[in-house]
């Protein structure tokens, strides 16, 4: 409740008594002028204090009047909507009036700045407060001339509307925060610091700590994930296999916003306009269904099109993803509708929270609550409302039981049956092509993938690994996805838990920087190499699509440069040799004398030799029906004895020979 301090309580009594504060002060001093007057008595609460005077003094008697004229209608016939209509009509035109006053003034020379600050979310001047008011009278103005359900005879005006608000919104979200560019965040987060530091310097310490990592963080996630245009094949996936001409449109869009951007035009004010051009979003459907968001997790920051040169790369590409999401899920959304009312469901908030949910989950935005909207979850993992909605998707929204109507949970049911049929087709068709190439084993890395060389082709958008961890929880087992051997999980040394397995699948689901770290901690990259700070500052601000770019001097097979270009477009692809293993992080006596004797270079050509023997055996030794019917440990005796075969032909070939050793001799106590 707003109230003075209650020693001050006397001093106002006194000061109105007194006439040190006159009532005409109270009508006509300005905004600055009565925050000082009212400042002595109020203390900290004057700028609400303020703000309580300027809403009774802009509304001065006429508000009394217009409740009775208001309470006489409602008398009146107050069931017929006629009445109903003529009340709302005067009380929205009251209220136009007062919004025209505060941030357009003409009759008065006071300017409500505690008004203005409180309609619009932040402080802003007499001018701009009267040009938020006449871009926003325009959009009203344009708004006016829509009538719902009656797009193609209204169609322009629709989109003149739609271009005027989403003016009209940029330059009030710009006067909020300063702009985009990155001196006025910093001048931002800056004036906000110095304002929390001064009430709290514990809790403001431990903020600022946290906001520095996170924004560190969302940029680079926003690097990373940046210059592609990987929506369609990746977050809108599922997109394809239950929509396919939702999907098709969707995609075009997507490549010409990128286009469209990278040649300087505005393509992000084109899909605002379209947005707050339709029916749905005119009801406020939208907005109950929560399918629009403020940001999206691949680009949680914009800081990054603000690099000269290449800004606007960085600009096409956010543009680009974030059109897809949304126009794909307003599609979704209105095909939804129509099909809900057409079979006579109950049209709700209930029913349109549900469609909600299930457009998003559809397009790689599940809903986690409280906890997945914690800025530590968000500093650890990656997307983890995609993680959501791949779960949400695969388990039927958990079997139903997360959507409230019969209609969604239907609709859940459809979906999930449309994507398992399409994944198996897609497995039937590889195998028959290329026997092998898509794996079935949900034990292994590889399930959910097409396997091409040394090329691996997601078709699930990342869904497969849930399908694995689950699959490795259950049977306690794992399977190589280069040798082919399935391992128990125990308590063994050397062995593998199920536990192992739950950390494996949450390190690969981090954000880029703690990725990094992890590495950094383990001693060796994914590409395994010894990390520094040159390859953590690669891995955690370089486009994922340069990386794998990268890659192609060891890798130029057909597969390896299709599935860079794949990519690009959301396929996500990984180039991996069938063998792995890095000499250098060998410490072996032997490995050491042959690096001194052959030299670095020339160790690295017999390494990647070594490699390439290896993987060409495992992938022949594995189409062998007898090796099939070997036992685990005798099938690993046999790969470890060709890979010892295989090192020794090297080293002869290299003419190497390695020194004999002695033994260190044991003190004996």
């Amino acid at each position: 409740m707003l109230c003075l301090p209650k020693e001050n309580i006397k001093k106002f009594r006194e000061a109105l008594k007194n006439r040190d504060i006159k009532m005409e002060d109270l009508f006509n001093l300005s905004t600055e002028a009565l925050s000082k007057k009212l400042e002595p008595y109020a203390g900290k609460n004057t700028k609400d204090v303020v703000l309580l005077f300027e809403q009774k003094r802009i509304l001065k008697n006429k508000i009394l009047g217009m409740k009775n004229a208001v309470s006489k209608l409602g008398e009146i016939g107050r069931y017929d909507p006629k009445k109903k209509a003529e009340i709302k009509k005067a009380l929205d035109e009251f209220k136009a009036q007062q919004k025209e006053r505060i941030l357009s003034p003409e009759e008065t020379q006071n300017f409500y700045n505690a008004l203005a600050d409180k309609i619009l979310g932040t402080h802003v001047t007499r001018e701009e407060a009267k040009t938020v008011f006449e871009l926003q009278t325009k959009a009203d103005e344009l708004k006016s001339k829509i009538k719902v359900g009656e797009t193609p005879k209204n169609a322009k005006v629709r989109l003149e509307y739609g271009a005027a608000k989403y003016v009209a919104d940029k330059f009030v979200e710009d006067l909020k925060t300063g702009g985009s560019d990155f001196k006025s965040l910093v001048k931002n987060f800056t004036d906000e610091t110095k304002i929390s530091f001064k009430e709290d310097i514990p809790k403001a310490t431990a903020e600022l700590m946290l906001k520095t990592a996170k924004g560190i963080s969302d940029l680079s996630v926003a690097l990373v994930a940046s210059w592609d245009i990987s929506f369609m094949g990746r977050q809108g996936l599922n997109t394809l296999k239950t929509h396919p001409t939702i999907w098709w449109k969707m995609a075009k869009k997507s490549v010409s916003d990128f286009y469209n951007t990278v040649g300087g035009k505005n393509a992000e004010a084109a899909l605002f306009a379209d947005v707050f051009s339709r029916d749905n979003y005119l009801s406020g459907d939208y907005t109950t269904a929560k399918i629009i968001p403020k940001t999206e997790e691949a680009v949680p920051t914009r800081i990054q099109e603000n690099v000269p040169g290449v800004g606007r790369v960085f600009k096409a590409s956010d543009i680009a993803f974030n059109g897809s999401a949304i126009s794909a899920r307003m599609d979704i959304f209105d095909l939804l509708k129509k099909k809900a009312i057409d079979s006579g469901a109950v049209w709700d908030k209930v029913q349109t929270k549900d469609i909600g949910t299930l457009v998003s989950s559809m397009t790689a935005r599940g809903e986690f609550g409280k906890i997945g909207e914690s800025p530590i979850v968000k500093l650890v993992f990656w997307a983890p409302r995609m993680l959501k909605a791949n779960w949400d998707i695969m388990t039927g929204h958990s079997l139903g039981s997360g959507l409230a109507t019969k209609f969604a949970r239907k609709e859940a049911g459809k979906n999930l049956a449309k994507i398992i049929g399409i994944n198996a087709l897609i497995i039937l068709i590889a195998n028959a092509m290329r026997p092998g190439s898509a794996e079935t084993d949900p034990r292994s890395t590889n399930f959910g993938k097409i396997k091409i060389g040394n090329t691996t082709f997601d078709y699930t958008g990342g869904a497969g690994s849930l399908a694995v961890l689950g699959s490795r929880l259950v049977t306690g087992q794992s399977k190589s996805s280069t040798s082919g051997l399935v391992s128990d999980f125990g308590s063994k040394f050397g062995q593998q838990s199920r536990f192992d397995a739950i950390i494996n699948f949450a390190k690969g689901k981090t954000t880029p920087i703690i990725n990094n770290i992890v590495q950094l901690l383990e001693g060796r990259t994914y590409q395994g190499t010894k990390p520094d700070v040159k390859s953590f500052v690669y891995g955690t601000t370089v486009p994922i699509t340069i990386q794998n770019a990268v890659q192609l001097k060891d890798e130029k097979s057909v597969s390896s440069v299709s599935g860079v270009i794949l990519d690009i477009f959301g396929i996500n692809a990984n180039t991996r040799p069938q063998s792995f293993t890095n000499w250098n992080l060998n410490t072996t006596n032997e490995l050491q004398q042959f690096k001194d004797k052959i030299g670095k270079d020339k160790f690295a050509e017999v390494n990647k030799e070594f490699n390439k023997r290896v993987g060409e055996f495992l992938i022949r030794v594995q189409k062998n029906p007898k090796y099939q019917k070997l036992s685990l440990d005798t099938k690993k005796s046999v790969i470890t004895s060709k890979k010892r075969k295989i090192k020794e032909e090297l080293f002869r070939e290299n003419h190497f020979r390695p020194a004999r050793t002695r033994k260190a001799r044991v003190p004996n106590f």
